[in-house]
């Protein structure tokens, strides 16, 4: 299991974290002092899972609505909750888990090929996406039946 620094309790995973493509919880450093804590994701170093090519963020998440409800065929992502909460459902070939997002220094690294849905966000919520491809629509996976055939 893992453990949020607020004490939230995240999902296992089913294969194992050094699995450089399961879903998994990636720490970035976070220095905490009485001024703040600065969180810091260098873009060329061994702290993230890949180079971002992109990064975008989702804010004002009216109350109920979910998101995503698609996979990527090629690319991964790293999303994170810098402010408030949301869970993010993950399903690949080895079924489904649910993330709780609520820790600003601790992403959900999310591999190609994995259906991808959104919920439970906070009124609060922002969260900050990178991507490691530039965005290209035929990238995309929309149905969850084609995306099943091609698991």
């Amino acid at each position: 299991m893992f453990f949020c620094a607020k004490g939230a309790i995240f999902a296992s995973c089913m294969k194992t974290e050094n699995d450089a493509k399961s879903p998994r919880i990636v720490r970035i450093p976070a220095m905490r002092d009485c001024r703040g804590t600065l969180c810091v994701a260098e873009y060329e170093s061994a702290n993230l899972p890949f180079v971002p090519r992109r990064t975008f963020w989702i804010t004002d998440v009216p109350k109920g609505q979910e998101r995503g409800y698609h996979a990527h065929r090629t690319c991964d992502e790293l999303l994170f909750a810098i402010r408030g909460s949301l869970k993010v459902d993950l399903t690949d070939s080895d079924g489904t888990r649910t993330f709780q997002l609520e820790c600003p220094d601790e992403g959900l690294l999310i591999p190609a090929m994995c259906w991808c849905r959104l919920h439970g966000f906070s009124a609060d919520a922002v969260c900050v996406c990178l991507a490691s491809e530039s965005y290209d629509e035929s990238g995309y996976i929309n149905d969850i039946e084609t995306f099943k055939a091609n698991l």
